[in-house]
């Protein structure tokens, strides 16, 4: 099945649907420790509907800024089925939430809580994550979705005593979310380097490089390439081949701005999107990781990199401005090996 398209009231109404489900969960515990006799219970559920209201504030970042929603990375191969399944998940929650959350035993706290994770796990919400934590100013829920599930679980063994199932329920939904994210991970990243693969790269440089047009600032390009890497293959296996492209993706990460967005390209050549850059800004950062690189070491071998750097502005067609500077930083890399590798040419 050819995937479907996209539009922009799709993934609207995603985002939407995963605010409501959170919303909801938060009101729910709200409740929950109000209502609670026991005083170490009720700041357990108070501290759950904290993290659920630091979920919020990621929801609501992305649909605060209509903008951003014309041009959200195209992350679902099949949106309307993640819609119908997300409205399906909201009109059980509903329900849950119906009776209300007053005068519950701790055994049918435990139950309403674990059938709200249960609806939340939807493999939507990794997805989104994974892809528009590069799009707002907050910190991803990403990790923080996994310490929240960890601490329920933790929670559900330890009040879980007055009934053996709801114990065993929690192993489950921790199972469930490490798929899911798992399954994710797996959609937008490298498996070597754990940087975004290039599809995912290119989706989101597409939207990044169309809010750098609005708001006129520049957009920066680094093409980054191992020297002499067939060599390293070659001359000591391909094992110590993928340690250098591991320590490549991590060094290449550390030395980036919170902005700033990396990828594997293709083999030992990663690329680097830089929304509102500046050329000072652009090198500094490329001798930074091409530094950092060269101070590796990896038992005989002692690798190096050649950065090449673009800079420019957004005209009307995003995309082939997008493609233009690719091309340009690429021209620059090819010079940075000509002039004898290990260096940043812009």
């Amino acid at each position: 099945m050819p995937p479907e398209p996209q539009t922009a009231q799709t993934m609207f109404e995603i985002v939407m649907l995963c605010f409501k489900l959170d919303e909801h969960a938060h009101k729910a515990y709200r409740e929950l420790a109000r209502g609670a006799a026991d005083p170490e219970l009720s700041r357990f559920w108070q501290g759950m509907a904290a993290e659920e209201f630091e979920h919020l504030q990621f929801w609501s970042q992305i649909l605060e800024q209509p903008a951003q929603l014309e041009t959200l990375p195209q992350v679902f191969s099949q949106p309307a089925e993640i819609l119908r399944e997300l409205r399906e998940s909201l009109e059980k929650v509903q329900a849950l939430m119906q009776p209300g959350c007053d005068n519950l035993t701790v055994e049918e706290s435990f139950t309403l809580a674990y059938r709200l994770e249960f609806y939340m796990l939807h493999p939507a919400f990794p997805v989104l994550f994974s892809l528009l934590c590069f799009l707002v100013e907050t910190s991803c829920p990403d990790k923080a979705y996994e310490q929240h599930i960890q601490s329920f679980v933790a929670a559900l063994s330890r009040y879980g005593r007055v009934s053996p199932p709801l114990e065993l329920l929690g192993e489950t939904l921790e199972r469930l979310w490490k798929e899911n994210r798992r399954l994710a991970l797996q959609a937008t990243r490298d498996a070597l380097t754990g940087c975004l693969n290039r599809q995912a790269f290119m989706e989101i440089a597409q939207h990044l490089s169309l809010l750098a047009r609005r708001k006129g600032e520049k957009v920066g390009i680094l093409m980054i390439d191992l020297d002499h890497f067939k060599k390293v293959n070659d001359t000591w296996g391909h094992q110590v081949g993928d340690q250098v492209l591991r320590a490549s993706g991590r060094v290449i990460r550390s030395g980036l701005r919170a902005s700033d967005v990396v990828a594997r390209y293709g083999g030992e050549e990663f690329i680097v999107l830089m929304p509102d850059a500046h050329q000072q800004v652009a090198v500094q950062v490329a001798n930074r990781i091409r530094e950092a690189f060269a101070a590796q070491h990896f038992e005989n071998v002692h690798p190096t990199l050649s950065v090449g750097v673009a800079l420019g502005l957004m005209e009307e067609n995003v995309e082939d401005c997008l493609f233009e500077l690719i091309r340009q930083a690429d021209m620059k890399l090819y010079q940075a090996k000509q002039a004898g590798r290990n260096r940043v040419v812009c």
